[in-house]
């Protein structure tokens, strides 16, 4: 792993790191992951969720 990769903040969800690069493909992806951390984070800086 490339030492730029290291030092990004990891995200640990449903108990799997993940660095802010791939929640970003897991989101284009539109996968149940990046759904939920963008529906997470959203919600988290006080957006209206439909």
């Amino acid at each position: 792993m490339p030492v730029a990769e290291r030092r990004r903040p990891r995200y640990v969800i449903n108990f799997v790191t993940y660095s802010i690069l791939d929640l970003i493909v897991q989101v284009e992806r539109e996968t149940v992951i990046g759904k939920e951390y963008v529906y997470d984070t959203a919600k988290q800086l006080g957006y209206t969720i439909p």
